[in-house]
């Protein structure tokens, strides 16, 4: 057998191994790192923390970035990737939390007892600062 009739077979011998069995998963794909996915989830762990301290404009602005990049690192054809998937819904959750923490808030403020506690908040910190001043002039 000469090598025209090996080519005519299509016989290959690089997708073989030493005992003439062709595996399926001799050279699998490398699978290719997604930054994306990995920066939705480092900013989904980082808006989760920093809504707990109460920072509120980084949670805001770390869950926008974080439900966004989630989103653009789903490649056609494939499923989303599990920290994508992971960022997206950390982020949701401090977000929604925000929005609705706002809206109290908001709602606190517009009644008789949100308007007296303000009152006496910036009463105190009247004198506070009254007391300050005297102590440091």
């Amino acid at each position: 057998m000469d090598d025209h009739q090996f080519n005519q077979n299509n016989y290959n011998p690089n997708t073989y191994n030493q005992n003439g069995y062709q595996s399926p998963y001799s050279n699998p794909a490398p699978k290719r790192a997604n930054g994306f996915a990995k920066s939705s989830f480092i900013l989904g762990i980082i808006s989760v923390i920093t809504g707990f301290l109460f920072l509120i404009p980084i949670p805001f602005i770390t869950s926008l970035l974080s439900i966004i990049f989630g989103f653009v690192s789903k490649r056609p054809g494939e499923r989303m990737e599990g920290k994508a998937i992971v960022g997206i819904s950390l982020s949701a959750v401090i977000l929604i939390t925000i929005i609705v923490l706002i809206f109290v808030v908001y709602q606190f403020l517009n009644t008789m007892a949100g308007v007296e506690f303000v009152n006496q908040f910036m009463a105190e910190y009247k004198e506070a600062l009254k007391v300050y001043m005297e102590f440091y002039n």
